[in-house]
């Protein structure tokens, strides 16, 4: 499914599998809602999500054996939750440039390099919380240069390669359970907390 330019359109209770890419919003398309969507098998992403397509809300996507990332947000989007990220070629989330987005109550397990990866820009706070995120190489990696904090709190990241938990610049670390990853349970640089 590709919507070019289309505001305002919600999808629910879909099942789209083996193609170059389950969903692709682009050039625009804001306000997208998508709700019980399965997402699998595809040779990209499950859902890619670019060019000013903003203030998106996922909930109860699963997105799964998808050869690159299972979502792949390069614009800024409000929601993703309750949903489930597993077995991906790239990345269970990959998302940059983004402000005031929640991930939460999602299970992101068995990806490739990051279970979640966020990049974050200025704007309103972003929450990473309630996610159990298992069998990475990094569990959860957050990197902002926003004023505002980024909060990742309520978490349980566990077995990963690497860190569990890695947070960079103005991050809050707050009430997580990280435990058997290889290296560090929790990493905060350069301004974390």
């Amino acid at each position: 499914v590709e919507l070019n330019d289309a505001d305002q359109v919600t999808i629910q209770h879909l099942v789209l599998d083996n193609e170059l890419r389950g969903i692709w919003l682009h050039n625009g398309s804001t306000r997208f809602a998508g709700e019980d969507l399965s997402l699998s098998g595809h040779d990209e992403d499950g859902m890619l999500i670019e060019s000013n397509a903003e203030f998106t809300q996922l909930h109860h996507v699963v997105a799964r054996d998808n050869h690159r990332h299972g979502i792949y947000a390069t614009s800024a989007i409000d929601a993703v939750t309750d949903s489930i990220v597993e077995d991906n070629g790239g990345s269970g989330m990959y998302v940059t440039n983004q402000q005031g987005l929640v991930i939460a109550d999602n299970v992101v397990r068995d990806n490739g390099p990051y279970g979640i990866y966020f990049q974050g820009i200025d704007g309103d706070a972003s929450t990473i919380s309630g996610n159990t995120v298992s069998a990475h190489t990094w569990g959860i990696y957050v990197s902002t240069t926003s004023a505002t904090p980024v909060t990742i709190s309520a978490n349980r990241v566990f077995d990963q390669a690497v860190h569990g938990i890695e947070a960079y610049r103005n991050v809050l670390v707050i009430g997580n359970a990280a435990y058997d990853n290889a290296d560090r349970g929790i990493l905060i640089s350069e301004g974390g907390v």
